[in-house]
């Protein structure tokens, strides 16, 4: 069977701007980010190894609980607009993947605190 082995690597800086201190904080979050996916082809008769770069722009929204003087609960939504989209395609098979031109983002987890 036909198809291929895509991985993906993911570089990104963000800032935040804590708008309300008093628990739970909110925070309003901007992010540059910059990917890299990398693709081969595999049961296929001429295996072909290929990259793309392209870049997103983010916003997201957080929220932060204390639970602990040095460790709070956390809860992330946003959304990425891509710049740039490449095509990742295997002959004969059509268009494998396509990054989005908007998507959701969402994270939950926790935070520790060194002072």
């Amino acid at each position: 069977m036909a198809g291929a082995e895509l991985s993906l690597f993911v570089l990104d800086a963000t800032g935040c701007y804590r708008f309300r201190q008093a628990s739970p904080a909110l925070d309003l979050c901007g992010s540059v980010e910059l990917d890299h996916m990398r693709g081969s082809g595999v049961g296929v008769t001429d295996p072909h190894i290929d990259g793309a770069w392209w870049a997103s722009g983010l916003g997201s929204g957080r929220v932060s609980v204390p639970v602990v003087d040095w460790m709070s609960l956390d809860a992330e939504l946003g959304a990425a607009l891509a710049i740039g989209r490449p095509k990742f395609v295997l002959e004969g098979m059509g268009i494998l993947h396509q990054p989005s031109l908007v998507s959701g983002r969402g994270a939950a987890g926790a935070s520790f605190h060194f002072r």
